[in-house]
């Protein structure tokens, strides 16, 4: 069999979770796999554990990269990308779980790409349950911000995804939802499988307002935005930036869980973003500091500021 496939698994200090996905690998039904993991600077002490994993291995399908300091995963993902040397590749956070049949289920011809719904999500307390929105109109979920699907759901060929620049490095949050609209724009063949058997679990990670402050949100959608609006191969409609004003919600709604006060002047440059970008109009643009003032102020209840903004701007 020609076909192989590239698992690349960016990591911080989780080393339990890289020999956890290791194992996983061992136990596949097909050797048909290569697996790199991109080391973002991870402490001293886990850089020797992983460099002495990777001296005691007796093969050679499992690289490690090690960066010479924290690029994050857009970066990592990239990196990932370039030490691929096969034309499936699939991104594998180190907290996530896969069935015996991961890498079988993948070995198939991939056009652009090929995206399996064939995923379990699992909350802290174990318990599995399924992505709520299956919407067909996948373009149009991810322009609204309701996700249709993760990271690993997508199989890629190696080429189309050089072919639309990978992920955005200036992300810190976000770069997955921008690769996954800029494939669905620009592709002409792609498939959606629903069929198949369950082969992973997604780890649905309960929202840390500290590592997601609303400046680190914020600046997220910023760039998401611009990157969207002012990409010429895209050329969203009227309609389509229309949509994009649901990120401008997802910045509200973490000022909403932060109370962060201080900082909502990253929430009023988002919505200044949206305004430039003619993802809303002028009354909405005016509406939006009137409601923040207010905000700012406590003049209003919080849980009215959010049903407001979800009226207006929540597509």
């Amino acid at each position: 069999m020609s076909k192989k496939l590239s698992i690349i698994t960016p990591h911080k200090d989780d080393i339990d979770g890289l020999f956890s996905i290791f194992k996983m690998l061992s136990n596949q039904t097909s050797n048909y796999w290569e697996w790199i993991i991109i080391d973002d600077f991870s402490s001293e002490k886990n850089r020797l554990i992983l460099r002495d994993f990777e001296s005691n291995l007796l093969d050679d399908n499992v690289k490690v990269i090690f960066n010479k300091e924290n690029f994050g995963p857009s970066k990592s993902r990239n990196t990932g990308v370039f030490y691929a040397t096969c034309q499936n590749i699939i991104f594998l956070d180190s907290d996530d779980e896969i069935t015996p049949k991961f890498v079988q289920h993948r070995l198939i011809t991939v056009n652009d790409f090929t995206v399996f719904l064939n995923f379990k999500i699992k909350d802290k307390n174990g318990q599995i349950g399924s992505f709520s929105n299956i919407n067909t109109d996948f373009l149009t979920n991810f322009l609204k911000a309701k996700f249709s699907w993760q990271t690993t759901a997508v199989l890629w060929n190696k080429d189309f995804l050089q072919s639309i620049n990978l992920f955005n490095e200036e992300l810190i949050l976000l770069e997955d939802i921008e690769l996954v609209i800029k494939a669905l724009f620009i592709s002409k063949n792609f498939k959606v499988l629903y069929d198949n058997e369950v082969d992973y679990y997604y780890y649905l990670k309960p929202i840390d307002i500290k590592k997601r402050n609303i400046q680190k949100v914020a600046t997220s959608v910023d760039i998401l935005v611009n990157s969207l609006c002012n990409n010429k191969n895209l050329n969203l409609s009227k309609s389509e930036l229309k949509f994009l004003s649901s990120y401008y919600y997802l910045s509200v709604k973490y000022i909403f869980r932060s109370k962060e006060y201080g900082k909502i002047k990253f929430v009023y440059g988002n919505l200044n973003t949206i305004f430039k970008n003619k993802c809303i109009n002028y009354k909405e643009y005016i509406l939006g500091n009137i409601i923040l003032k207010l905000f700012s102020l406590r003049l209003i209840k919080d849980t009215i500021f959010l049903r407001i903004n979800r009226y207006l701007y929540k597509k």
